[in-house]
């Protein structure tokens, strides 16, 4: 029996109120935080938020949802997230409910 794969999915909001997410982050952004991550000597315990706000700025930079620099990145953003979709949930992008929205206030 094959192990279902972990899915990421990052949100961005900057300072101007802008909200991009979700999208996908994927192996290459891993591996370049992780590149990142000791060039720059981040811990993955006491750096934590930087490690996340890098793999959002570099997956969101390369789906083409933006095109600052690192630095512009830095100045122009309020929060960054990254987070494991649900087991069940669908990829981002096609038609299904969007799993990372709140459900519909019944009433």
């Amino acid at each position: 029996m094959a192990q279902e794969m972990k899915k990421f999915v990052g949100f961005i909001e900057f300072e101007d109120g802008r909200v991009i997410g979700p999208f996908r982050v994927g192996l290459k952004t891993k591996l370049q935080s992780t590149k990142s991550a000791r060039a720059n000597n981040w811990d993955e315990e006491r750096d934590a938020s930087q490690i996340t706000s890098f793999m959002a700025w570099h997956a969101a930079k390369a789906a083409g949802l933006h095109d600052l620099s690192w630095d512009e990145y830095n100045e122009a953003v309020f929060d960054a997230q990254v987070v494991e979709l649900e087991k069940d949930a669908d990829v981002i992008g096609d038609d299904s409910e969007d799993p990372t929205q709140p459900a519909a206030l019944a009433g």
